[in-house]
């Protein structure tokens, strides 16, 4: 995007006129340079000690902006606007540089002689003589203020005669610039002009190189390009580069000759490609019936012109194509809105050339028509060569043998490789005559066969016989028949050999009363059937061609002899297997003969309309396959039986955890048994505890307890000791059961369970359904009653080994943390023990100094201390005596003064402390 916009500022302006082009170049340039120029000016003030943000470089930076500014819109074609604009504000500018320098004497008043040059450049005389009258104005205005004192840095002396001498040297300048600028001007022109003349000339150049090369393709096109759409896309796109459009079209007449048809177009007529055009309709057909060349240079305006035409049309132009004094088409070119019109030159230019077109397009025709005519002889003579190939095929590949013999002689003319198999000849026999072949027993008897051949033109035998070369008895259908190659009378010979059909015919009928015989052994009774229904064929079962003859069936409808429902099957499996051709099969009961029979029905398609039915008894493998099915049935229910106990067991030996296994267990019950809801109850005293349950639905929690009576359906267990309890409306017996939650429940299945023969608990099964329930499932249930009792059982006793393993841990625990604190306390006994002991040791020394030495004062208190450490030691001996006979104590938190409890310490070391000259100092009223 960055870069774009440098290419938009760096770019020259693209002006149409010539006017305007030399001033936008003027004006480019300046803009162009003045930038780098006026940056360069900056740079030189602020390394010349200049600040940076002053009058002088804030102006000059808005200009450099205002030079920016204006080479984007100079793109859009704005240069007198531009050039105003910019020559105004830079005369504001040096006008407002002025008034904050020295005003009159200021240097920057001399950029008006440079602003008037570059109005004269830009603007016309006018602007310049405007500009020139408010810079005077602007002078005298400067004068009038510094005469009069009202101009800061301005002075009064001699203003007005500074006035005039710049009036009149801005004025001689003024003039000498104008008449500089009116020579270059009329220079300017001039060159204009004559570059006008040369590109005007340089286009007529290069029209009449266009024109010669359009001529000279179009020439080209009418030797070379005879195929008529290659020639007019070579024509339509050299008539569009002589007028330089950019959208044309070509019309021709139809073979008809009623109307005019769009063959080929570019640009906007594209769409219409293939639309009629009759006479005096548009532009083409106006062309068409004045056979003259019509312009119209604007469209939209013109009375005849389409409605549904595109708008974007400014100008048509439409040309005959001519052959003598036909029109043979019409090329027309369209000019847009903005595109040129159409003048004299062009369309003499454009008339000459579509005359050249004319002819190349009748060339093409010409040239269509003679490669139509080849092709039609070019097919027929392949077609009479592709005859006489397939006659020459069909005649040595024919299976029936040919052979072509002169009439008289019956000479061997020609024959095809079935006749050599047929005779056991070969092509030897080429050229030799009937008797030389041996093929008549007399010549009398062929004599005979000539005469009557002769009086016929043709002989037909259907049962003829020879014997070939090798004496074999030959079968034949033979035919005979007099041709005429050129002027002579030939015999045409066919024969088609029968003998081995007559020998398939025999194997045929051998084969079909075999397959007859079979038939009638067989249990199957077989019917041909139409698509309608009526029966063609039967062949009735073995055993019941007496009840159900052929006589009886054949040319009935099958409705006649089946019920409804059979005939429906039956018509649409004939539907199915003649439109599919596979074989169709159904089954039916039948009840005809006072006995219910299951029948198969198999249909398969025999003919295009017709299909056969194959109807067998098979009641007896219906009823063993039933057999079968309920025998997997039950055994698969003993096998989901014996593989849900198993389950059930691996269940138990898995986990120790009731809540889970009692979970897990009702869910494998679930599975042999389909219940609703269950759940799991547990006696203790006079009460039972429900310990789990699955499926009962949302809102319908049972209460977790209940009392054990005779109100409730399993008091039964503790009063006549049942096996189970099996009840198919459990809401017939107990009205409890009406009311919510228990309403939903019907059937009911209730098994105890029992451990070492003494009731636990029970387990009930819960139907929506009125009598869910069997025995089968309560004895199947009793299996998984058994398992949940055990499963509970090895819960509780496992939950008390966990108890007394609980007890146990608390215990070792216990014993271990007594062992640690007897540790301890035996470390700080041995402690507290050992200190007396060093202290009664240390004054033993000083002891026996004193003694030597007399001082009794010293040694009166050195015995002091020893006495009070063996009170110390006996006073703790006496307290362990005391703690080993009551075992452990509680010890009870007390306040101690920190400073006795430093003061016992020091006590305990006081040998040791002296012994090392060490003084100990304790502070009073320490914390407690």
């Amino acid at each position: 995007m960055l870069r774009k916009w440098f290419e938009v500022l760096l770019s020259p302006p693209m002006m149409g006129d010539d006017k305007n082009a030399s001033a936008a170049f003027l004006l480019n340039a300046i803009t162009l340079w003045g930038i780098p120029i006026l940056l360069l000016f900056v740079s030189v003030r602020v390394l010349s000690g200049e600040d940076l943000i002053d009058t002088t470089n804030v102006f000059i930076g808005t200009v450099i902006l205002a030079f920016v500014a204006s080479r984007f819109v100079l793109q859009f074609g704005y240069v007198r606007v531009i050039s105003g604009v910019l020559i105004l504000f830079a005369w504001l500018g040096a006008t407002y540089l002025a008034w904050e320098g020295d005003g009159l004497q200021d240097v920057t008043l001399t950029a008006y002689v440079t602003l008037i040059l570059i109005s004269g450049l830009l603007l016309g005389e006018f602007e310049t003589l405007i500009l020139f009258l408010i810079s005077i104005a602007a002078i005298w205005g400067f004068a009038y203020l510094d005469a009069h004192g009202m101009h800061p840095t301005g002075t009064s002396k001699n203003v007005y005669v500074l006035a005039r001498d710049m009036t009149l040297n801005y004025f001689l300048s003024t003039i000498v610039v104008y008449y500089m600028i009116r020579v270059l001007r009329r220079s300017f022109d001039r060159g204009q002009i004559e570059i006008r003349e040369q590109k005007i000339n340089t286009n007529l150049l290069r029209q009449q190189a266009t024109y010669l090369s359009a001529l000279h393709e179009t020439t080209l096109g009418i030797i070379n390009r005879l195929e008529l759409r290659p020639l007019l896309e070579t024509i339509l796109a050299h008539a569009c580069e002589l007028v330089d459009v950019h959208n044309g079209l070509i019309e021709l007449v139809t073979p008809d000759g009623s109307a005019l048809q769009l063959e080929l177009a570019i640009g906007i007529p594209t769409p219409y490609i293939g639309h009629l055009t009759y006479k005096n309709e548009g532009l083409t057909g106006r062309v068409w019936a004045s056979k003259k060349t019509q312009i119209v240079n604007d469209y939209s305006t013109w009375e005849h012109r389409d409605r549904d035409v595109s708008s974007d049309l400014k100008g048509i132009i439409g040309l005959p194509l001519m052959s003598g004094d036909d029109v043979i088409g019409i090329l027309a070119l369209i000019c847009v809105r903005d595109e040129r019109k159409f003048v004299s030159d062009q369309v003499s230019l454009l008339e000459r050339f579509a005359t050249l077109a004319s002819l190349a397009i009748q060339n093409a025709h010409l040239y269509e028509d003679v490669q139509v005519e080849l092709r039609e002889r070019r097919l027929i003579q392949t077609a009479l060569l592709e005859s006489e190939e397939k006659f020459r095929k069909v005649f040595h590949s024919s299976p029936i043998a040919i052979c072509i013999t002169t009439l008289k002689e019956g000479r061997l003319l020609e024959a095809n490789y079935a006749y050599w198999d047929l005779m056991g000849l070969n092509e030897d026999a080429l050229g030799k005559t009937s008797d030389e072949l041996k093929l008549w027993p007399t010549p009398e008897e062929r004599e005979e066969f000539i005469n009557a051949l002769l009086d016929r033109g043709s002989y037909y035998n259907p049962d003829d016989s020879f014997k070939d070369e090798g004496g074999n008895l030959k079968r034949v259908i033979s035919f005979y028949e007099i041709i005429h190659i050129g002027s002579e009378k030939r015999i045409l010979s066919m024969f088609y050999d029968m003998s081995l059909l007559r020998q398939t015919t025999d194997a045929l009928k051998d084969s079909e009363a075999r397959m007859r015989a079979l038939l009638e052994t067989i249990p199957d009774m077989i019917l041909e059937i139409a698509q309608d229904g009526l029966i063609t064929n039967m062949i009735p079962p073995k055993g019941m061609k007496e009840s159900m003859s052929a006589e009886q069936v054949i040319g009935r409808q099958i409705r006649e002899v089946f019920p409804e429902n059979v005939t429906m099957q039956t018509l649409s499996a004939i539907k199915d297997a003649i439109a599919s051709d596979q074989t169709n099969i159904f089954e039916f009961v039948d009840d005809r003969y006072g006995e219910i029979r299951t029948m198969e029905a198999r249909v398969i398609a025999s003919a295009s309309d017709t299909a056969m039915m194959i109807v067998r008894d098979v009641t007896q493998r219906k009823w063993v396959e039933m057999e079968r099915e309920q025998f997997i049935t039950e055994l698969e229910a003993k096998n989901r039986e014996a593989e849900t106990l198993r389950e059930s067991t691996a269940i138990i030996a898995s986990s120790l955890e009731s809540t889970e296994i009692v979970q897990r267990i009702l869910e494998q019950i679930q599975r042999v048994v389909q219940y609703d809801s269950a759940s799991v109850w547990l006696y203790q005293d006079d009460k039972a505890f429900m310990v789990g349950s699955n499926g009962l639905p949302p809102g319908a929690e049972l209460p977790g307890q209940y009392v054990i009576n005779d109100g409730e359906p399993d008091y039964a267990f503790w009063k006549d000791n049942v096996p189970y309890i099996l009840l198919d409306d459990i809401q017939e017996q107990y009205s409890d059961f009406r009311k919510p939650p228990k309403n939903y429940i019907r059937g009911w299945l209730t098994i105890p369970m029992r451990v070492r023969e003494k009731l636990i608990g029970f387990i009930s099964l819960d139907s929506r359904v009125r009598g869910k329930f069997t025995r089968h499932d309560a004895e199947l249930a009793l299996t998984f009653a058994d398992q949940v009792s055990i499963a509970l059982e090895n819960a509780r006793l496992f939950s008390d080994l966990q108890a007394e393993l609980t007890i146990r841990k608390d215990l070792i625990s216990e014993l271990e943390s007594k062992n640690a604190e007897l540790e301890r306390f035996t470390y700080t006994v041995s402690h507290d023990l050992k200190s007396p002991l060093f202290t009664i040791r240390g004054f033993l020394g000083y002891l026996e100094e004193d003694a030597f030495a007399g001082n009794h004062g010293r040694l009166k208190s050195d015995i002091q201390r020893i006495t009070d450490a063996t009170d110390k030691m006996q006073q703790l001996l006496n307290e362990l005596l005391e703690l080993s006979r009551i075992g452990r104590l509680k010890n009870e938190s007390e306040a101690i003064s920190f400073e006795e409890l430093a003061r016992d310490a020091v006590e305990l070391v006081q040998g040791r402390i002296m012994e090392r000259g060490i003084s100990v100092h304790i502070d009073a009223d320490m914390p407690v």
